[in-house]
């Protein structure tokens, strides 16, 4: 559902202002229901100056294969930030069933500029501040942020790690 309504125009710095809205409700057969929603502003101060805001919730629900795919395993170049060793070494990439989608809450704000005496011509500045609660990542086993979460007893974390003694240095 989206609406568009035009509140005020043709008075003394207002142009025209504008609201809109829009709202979604969608069931995900793996993850479930899921509801996004977008509110915003336009306001037209003349014929050169418009300012626009706008707030939203955003859904990503996970991918099949993020869910779903069976575990694989690679050999990759790494190289040990912490004793410098480098060779190859296996990583696992691995499904989690258990994901939720991302959720994120948007704020936009800004203004734009369309000079009379530049045809054609517009400027545009943007304040924008993007917050996402359960995102969805690859987490890379070769990772010395992972080992030393691992290693101080994040055990969720050890799940990614393969032991370095696996690293292969030979040419």
């Amino acid at each position: 559902v989206e609406f568009y309504v035009p509140l005020i125009k043709d008075l003394p710095f207002i142009r025209a202002f504008n609201v809109n809205a829009a709202a979604r409700y969608t069931e995900y057969s793996t993850v479930g229901p899921a509801v996004a929603w977008k509110i915003g502003a336009v306001w037209r101060i003349n014929g050169q100056f418009r300012v626009r805001g706008a707030e939203s919730r955003d859904i990503g629900a996970p991918t099949l294969s993020q869910l779903f795919a069976p575990e694989e395993e690679n050999l990759s170049g790494f190289t040990d930030e912490l004793t410098g060793a480098s060779g190859t070494t296996e990583f696992r990439f691995v499904s989690n069933p258990n994901l939720k989608p991302e959720v994120a809450r948007t704020v936009t704000f800004g203004f734009i500029y369309q000079p009379n005496w530049l045809r054609g011509a517009s400027l545009s500045v943007d304040y924008y501040h993007l917050y996402i609660n359960n995102v969805i990542s690859d987490v890379f086993g070769g990772d010395p942020t992972v080992e030393k979460l691992c290693s101080e007893g994040a055990t969720q974390y050890c799940l990614t790690v393969r032991p370095i003694s696996r690293l292969d240095t030979s040419a």
